[in-house]
């Protein structure tokens, strides 16, 4: 079973809420994963402005990301990547946090 949630770092913030997330911070991606033939873990980034499709921000997989200037107004997930020894691949998609101010 897989799980990945986001989660802003906090500096010294002690409110975490969903749609609080503000320029700088820092976004970090929470999994457990209770799989014994784990071959690898990819988590990527994405964002998304209104309605729009969601992008690709980076094609490094990071476990954290720095909220910037061009997320504000947007919304931004996390997507896991799991492959395990028997070949099969699963992707999960975290919280989404947003909208960015």
């Amino acid at each position: 079973d897989l799980h990945l949630s986001l989660r802003r770092q906090r500096q010294m913030c002690i409110r975490d809420r969903i749609g609080e997330a503000r320029e700088g911070q820092i976004l970090q991606a929470k999994f457990d994963l209770q799989a014994d033939q784990i071959n690898s873990v990819h988590i990527h980034w994405y964002q998304r402005h209104g309605d729009g499709h969601w992008k690709l921000v980076s094609d490094r997989s990071e476990e954290t990301y720095q909220i910037s200037q061009t997320d504000r107004g947007g919304k931004v997930m996390a997507v896991m990547v799991v492959a395990t020894s028997d070949g099969s691949v699963k992707r999960v998609n975290s919280n989404v946090i947003g909208p960015i101010q």
